[in-house]
């Protein structure tokens, strides 16, 4: 069994500046990363964590 979470988060309003391509890269890399932090994160509006 395999857990996922999924996580919904407002971002910035700068973010409207910016490619969404190059945001999702910015998150991707930042997470990538220890500690992880999200760029770009608002508000986290939902966390589910799921089983598969």
């Amino acid at each position: 069994m395999v857990k996922k979470a999924v996580i919904v988060i407002t971002l910035v309003e700068e973010s409207a500046l910016t490619r969404n391509k190059q945001i999702e890269q910015d998150i991707i890399n930042e997470l990538s990363n220890e500690p992880a932090k999200i760029p770009w994160l608002k508000t986290i509006e939902k966390v589910i964590v799921v089983e598969e």
